[in-house]
């Protein structure tokens, strides 16, 4: 291979193009060049992962500093002193106190833990709740690790610098202080900084899979520097340092041999390779955006200078090595070698590093450099991350809250007096934030204040590093991925949106460019060409997957969970990544956008505002949803439970309760987390009738309220013990167009038939009518009577003949291109499903009903509102499944009675039947055998397989045949 004579270094940010600050904000954090090749995607913080969320709850979340009390043999304790290189875990039990539990564990392991820092007077301790007992956990945790921080009088430096990865994306740690006090404190009893340990449960919970190879590199008896060493096999690499240069924690019996493939692509891939492929067996992004957070915070204990102090995780899911930045003590001005971290150059970070071998960078470091959409796009994050998260106005209010809380007891107990490394004692801990204003120069610990570091560093970049090139000044700018309450679009549908601003000062065309919502697919779709935006404007894209619906409509939908959505350049431009914009879950009607007034910070808003400057709110309070009773109709003197999803974006859900009364006083009751953001409360049997109000009330961890029904207490959610719901049937549907609905100024939504089935009228006030796709707005039905036999045609109007409707007209439109309809019982009466029906696509003028007004959904022949149903239509290609009609008689059905299902088969099949509640869940197998052609009649009683006699409500009959399904409903009453 080729000796590079120059190291790409020096070559980097030559000729800085500084421009005049009032063009500052319009400009900045504009994204580097992307290579033409996949990148790993923008990494968003865990969700879902039981343990982690739970070591959140209890062990990183409360505000209060935890004590943990170590008891050990006083033996095994002066061991660890004697000799603190050991590596082998003595017993102990541990006491673990704060705001949330007190808790005593036995039979944890305990040693000291570190390289250098195990000589220190304040060493660093590992707790292991598993070496003794078999996969134990402690609230989420295996391990944990107590760092000493010996370098550091300010104790904040790793909390801080973990906390800066983690917020731009990159894998890292979680980090809080901790008071530690061993036996009886005379030799350990201080501050400590608690860190998260990198193993497989840390992979799991960030990657989605745990049985990787996980490689701790570290200077270590050698250079952890990525370079070829021959011959450059496994065995090589796991030898190198004594086996502790890179050595694999996770694997039984690793064979190093998916790190000697990686070590030998990034020494010998020719240079078109190495550029192309390297994002196929590297998370590039990851560690671009790591590298940037190095140069800002003044990380020479790394890869780049020291060949130190990182891990690799082989992700089984995509096949990438994982970056994962480790042990940050050495930051925010720390120094032993007289360097201004400050005012240290980008292209001579690495020079005299432990990192360099005969002058020459790490190769990892030195490729990356030589590409250049690669160094471009670490320029683009390194100013990007000066302004945030890496400035003092966004981190100085953290940095103040660690201080606050460990100031009472900060080099007091066993290290006061100033038995501590380097002498430290009170003084210096109260002036590591601000003293040094300046660089001192004094080669050691007290170079540089903490919060001076951070401002010099963040002036210097912005005066000295040039910005990546000329891309167009747009901005990812908002994005709504649950839009229940929202804007409609053209078609009157509510969908997902993303909003591009343009922060130029002229137009700017996105004709040819690309929107995707995961930056390892870059050109996931295409902006149509014409498309324009004018300057200081905002341009919205619909996400709905219906690009036939107009220019402005994406090929893709937005997963609430989680996206990173890119702005890409045209292929001219090598599909440059313009803007990202990363958002970790939103809720219904809940947006993610920028600041408008600095706009690399971000933030959640309740009021979305499309078009307009963005308003981020201070704190989201908790989002309430999918409220319901389980069973939905409650049984005659059975227990029911009421289960709600609490969620907080900003935060944790302190606290859930439920209001609930039966005709009497309103009782309020805490609700049980029974696992995820999912809360639950048993209720007790109550008789039949019995009418049951309800809300529910949950409160964050910032003392934010939210309510459901949005209402309540004046609006509840209720239900009735033993519900029978009146026996009305959907009957008929048109979309927009249909025959006799057509007003003269606007083409109609279409229209919805309900037909009384009774023999009584029926009342219809409270009932409700919804549709799918857009289930938000709903017809609430007034006081009212349907008589028997009768027929009810409620038409679906749009937004603006709405507002002026009379009250038997739906606020929504029945889509052409098919969607679910629903009649539901009142909220006081659980809003169950009486009748439902999906359809598929129909032409203007065209209708689909129950067949006989008693038979099976089709497409009718001709539509007739308000009257009886015609025949169905011929349809080509219609299904073939033998079943012809399928009722019951009587219907409704009485439980103690029974009914007959009547069906035709045109052919023998094996005909299978089954009842199905109306939350979709298997009430009672009915028939499956096989039966000849002609009619059916099978005599049924409305009882489970145990005999149990089945609650009344609605049901649905499915009845499969070899060919095909119907499906028919049953409506059961007491």
């Amino acid at each position: 291979m080729p000796k590079h004579t120059k190291p790409a270094a020096a070559r980097l940010f030559e000729g800085p193009a500084r421009l005049p600050l009032r063009f500052a904000a319009p400009l900045l954090a504009v994204w580097a060049l992307c290579a033409p090749l996949p990148l790993a995607a923008y990494t968003l913080a865990p969700e879902g992962d039981p343990d982690y969320e739970e070591a959140e709850r209890f062990v990183f979340g409360p505000a209060d500093l935890p004590l943990i009390e170590v008891t050990l043999d006083p033996e095994d304790f002066d061991s660890f002193l004697d000799d603190p290189w050991q590596e082998e875990y003595r017993r102990c039990t541990v006491r673990f106190v704060n705001s949330l539990t007190d808790e005593t564990v036995r039979d944890v392991g305990i040693r000291v833990r570190g390289n250098t820092s195990r000589a220190a007077t304040k060493k660093s301790w590992k707790l292991s709740f598993n070496t003794f007992v078999s996969g134990r956990h402690f609230h989420g945790m295996e391990k944990m690790n107590l760092n000493g921080d010996r370098n550091d009088p300010s104790l904040v430096r790793s909390s801080l610098a973990f906390a800066l990865y983690r917020a731009v994306g990159v894998p890292a740690p979680r980090a809080r202080h901790v008071r530690l006090k061993i036996n009886d404190g005379s030799e350990v009893e201080g501050v400590f900084v608690l860190i998260e340990q990198v193993d497989e449960e840390f992979a799991e919970a960030w990657f989605g899979n745990k049985s990787g190879s996980l490689y701790k590199c570290l200077y270590k008896e050698d250079r952890a520097d990525l370079r070829y060493v021959a011959p450059g096999d496994g065995g090589t690499y796991r030898a190198l340092g004594g086996g502790e240069t890179y050595g694999e924690k996770n694997l039984d019996a690793p064979d190093y041999e998916d790190l000697a493939a990686f070590i030998d692509f990034v020494n010998h891939a020719d240079d078109e390779t190495f550029a192309r492929e390297l994002g196929n067996r590297f998370a590039l992004d990851d560690f671009l955006r790591a590298l940037a957070v190095d140069l800002l915070i003044g990380n020479w204990d790394n890869y780049w200078y020291g060949a130190n102090n990182y891990y690799l995780y082989r992700n089984e899911a995509n096949g990438l090595f994982e970056w994962i930045p480790h042990d940050m003590d050495n930051t925010f001005g720390v120094d032993f070698f007289g360097i201004n971290w400050a005012s240290r150059a980008v292209e001579t970070w690495g020079d005299g590093g432990f990192g360099s071998t005969g002058g020459s960078l790490p190769p990892l470091i030195d490729r990356v450099l030589r590409v250049p959409a690669f160094e471009k796009r670490l320029r683009g994050y390194l100013r990007d991350f000066a302004i945030v998260p890496v400035s003092l106005s966004d981190q100085e209010p953290f940095i103040e809250r660690m201080r606050t809380s460990i100031t009472p007891f900060v080099f007091e107990g066993s290290y006061r007096n100033g038995r501590m490394d380097w002498g430290y004692g009170k003084g210096d801990f109260i002036d590591a934030f601000d003293y040094p204003s300046s660089f001192a120069g004094s080669r050691d610990t007290r170079d540089y204040g903490v919060k001076p570091f951070i401002e010099d560093r963040a002036r210097w970049v912005e005066w000295h590093v040039d910005r990546p090139g000329y891309l167009p000044f747009l901005r990812v700018n908002e994005a709504l991925a649950e839009n229940r309450n929202g804007d409609r679009d053209e078609a009157g549908e509510r969908e997902d949106w993303i909003e591009i601003e343009n922060r130029w000062v002229s137009i700017i065309d996105l004709g040819g460019m690309y929107l995707t919502d995961d930056p390892a697919v870059p050109k996931k779709w295409r902006i149509p060409d014409g498309i324009r935006i004018d300057a200081g404007e905002r341009l919205r894209f619909w996400c709905d997957g219906e690009t036939e619906e107009g220019p402005a409509h994406a090929g893709f939908r937005l997963d609430p969970s989680g996206a990173a959505i890119a702005l890409v350049h045209r292929e001219e431009e090598r599909n440059t990544v313009v803007d990202v914009l990363a958002y970790r879950e939103l809720g219904a009607d809940v947006s993610f956008g920028r600041d408008p007034d600095h706009v690399e910070r971000t933030g959640y808003s309740a009021t979305p505002t499309p078009g307009a400057p963005n308003h981020l709110d201070a704190n989201i309070p908790p989002l309430l949803d999918r409220v319901f009773c389980e069973p939905p109709v409650p049984r005659d003197d059975e227990p029911f439970r009421i289960v709600v999803r609490a969620r907080d974006l900003d935060g944790r859900v302190d606290s859930v309760f439920l209001h609930v009364g039966a005709g009497g006083e309103t009782v309020r009751l805490p609700m049980e987390k029974e696992g995820g953001d999912r809360y639950g409360l048993f209720l007790n049997g109550m008789p039949e009738g019995t009418r049951i109000a309800w809300h529910v009330e949950a409160w964050d961890d910032d003392g934010a309220l939210s309510v459901d029904p949005p209402g309540a207490p004046a609006s509840r959610f209720g239900c009735v013990v033993e519900y029978a719901p009146p026996p009305l049937f959907l009957n008929e549907i048109a979309a927009g167009g249909a025959e006799g609905t057509g007003a003269s100024d606007e083409p109609a939504g279409g229209w919805i038939e309900i037909r009384n089935d009774g023999a009584a009228p029926a009342r219809l006030g409270g009932l409700r009518i919804s549709a799918e796709p857009d289930t938000a707005d709903v017809l609430v039905l007034p006081e009212a009577s349907l008589e028997p036999g009768g027929y009810l045609v409620v038409r679906c109007e749009r937004r603006a003949a709405a507002a002026e409707a009379n009250d038997w007209s739906a606020p929504f439109l029945l889509s052409a291109s098919g969607g679910k309809v629903r009649l539901s019982a009142s909220i006081e009466e659980g809003g169950v499903t009486i009748d439902s029906v999906v359809y598929e696509s129909m032409e203007p003028g065209a209708a689909w009903g129950r067949s006989g007004d008693e038979g099976l959904w089709a497409p009718l022949a001709a539509a007739t509102p308000g009257g009886p149903n015609g025949a169905p239509a011929t349809v080509p290609g219609a299904s073939t499944a033998p079943v012809r009609t399928i009722r019951l008689s009587p219907h409704p059905v009485r439980a103690s009675a029974g009914s007959t299902i009547l069906f035709e088969l045109d052919r023998a099949s094996n005909v299978r039947i089954r009842l199905y509640d109306a939350a979709g869940r298997l009430a009672a197998e009915v028939l499956d055998e096989r039966l000849a052609p002609g009619p059916r009649r099978i005599e049924w009683s409305p009882r489970t397989e145990a005999g149990r006699e089945l609650a009344p409500g609605v049901y649905f009959l499915r009845v499969e045949t070899e060919t095909g399904v119907r499906t028919g409903k049953a409506v059961l009453l007491r």
